[in-house]
């Protein structure tokens, strides 16, 4: 009876082993494999503008800090210039150390310093067109008719002269000069491409490269330094800012995606500092001086691609033109 039993028990159970094997080849059936895609499919479709919209804020993110560096890198660069404006200048206060003009909206600045405190002084009539230019470097034998008291160096010119020669070695030969007429506060930006002087000789030649435009007289009492600007503009048909070095021919790429530049000068301050009069344009006469600019207010707008986004942004800063005080 306990062996029935016993059997009985045992048959009614199949080996497991064998069970898990039976299923292992039996393999999935079409139903498991549809409830399977069902539910990848179903996480796909949760997961998919999860990871989409992640994208487009990493996408529109990135663009926006690209935006604000290319503003701040740009609006740096120009400040930097500002700051400098009038440097070694200072006492001429007719020399145009900061011109600027507004068209349409969109702003044209140029800023001007000298490189060297050391300036040189004509003693003989210049002539337009003229590609040399005549300095004393100490008293000589006889004045030229019409000269004035400017023109006798004591201790002679030599220190200014070398100045400028270091200057041009450091640079690679190459030097801007503004020869400035103090009657009429206009003068001629021209290249410097040699210095020629015999040692113990009471002058020197600097030939230039391009001919004057005006003629100088010695009663106008013209000045020459030795000078460095940069004109900053704005290029509406690539919407790149500009830069144009020491009144060459050269036009160098700034920064891009820039829809425009607005600048404007405060040429008067109350008590408690605060501007009271901004122009969009300004240019020095022999009345009206660059060290009457107080401040420059310059704003920044730029505009660019971020996926299907267009982002815009602006930026404004306000730069002291420090040896206008």
């Amino acid at each position: 009876m306990r062996k029935t039993l016993f059997q009985n028990t045992k048959n009614t159970h199949p080996n497991t082993h064998e069970t898990k094997k039976q299923i292992l080849e039996a393999g999935v059936t079409l139903i498991e494999l549809l409830i399977a895609m069902a539910v990848v499919g179903l996480l796909l479709a949760i997961a998919f503008p999860i990871v989409t919209s992640s994208r487009q804020v990493y996408v529109l993110d990135t663009s926006r800090t690209s935006v604000l560096q290319n503003l701040r890198n740009t609006m740096d660069l120009i400040g930097a210039e500002v700051r400098q404006a009038g440097q070694n200048v200072s006492s001429a206060s007719s020399v145009p150390a900061i011109v600027l003009s507004t068209t349409a909206g969109n702003s044209t600045l140029e800023v001007l310093r000298a490189v060297s405190a050391n300036t040189l002084t004509i003693c003989a009539p210049l002539s337009a067109g003229a590609t040399s230019i005549t300095i004393g470097l100490k008293v000589p034998p006889a004045l030229p008719t019409g000269a004035f008291n400017g023109c006798q160096f004591p201790g002679g010119q030599a220190d200014g002269l070398n100045d400028w020669k270091d200057y041009m070695t450091r640079n690679n030969g190459i030097a801007t000069l503004y020869i400035f007429n103090r009657a009429n506060a206009t003068g001629d930006f021209v290249r410097l491409s040699a210095i020629q002087n015999v040692v113990g000789a009471t002058n020197a030649t600097l030939t230039i490269s391009s001919g004057l435009t005006q003629s100088y007289t010695l009663i106008q009492q013209p000045i020459i330094y030795l000078v460095e600007s940069r004109a900053f503009s704005l290029n509406t048909t690539t919407n790149t800012l500009e830069m144009v070095r020491d009144h060459s021919s050269t036009v160098e790429k700034v920064a891009p995606d820039i829809t425009n530049m607005s600048v404007r000068a405060c040429t008067a301050i109350d008590t408690s500092r605060n501007c009271t009069s901004w122009v969009n344009n300004f240019t020095v006469t022999p009345i009206v001086s660059w060290k009457s600019v107080r401040s420059i207010e310059i704003i920044l707008k730029s505009s660019a691609k971020a996926g299907n986004s267009t982002l815009a942004r602006e930026l404004k800063s306000n730069f002291l033109p420090r040896n206008s005080f």
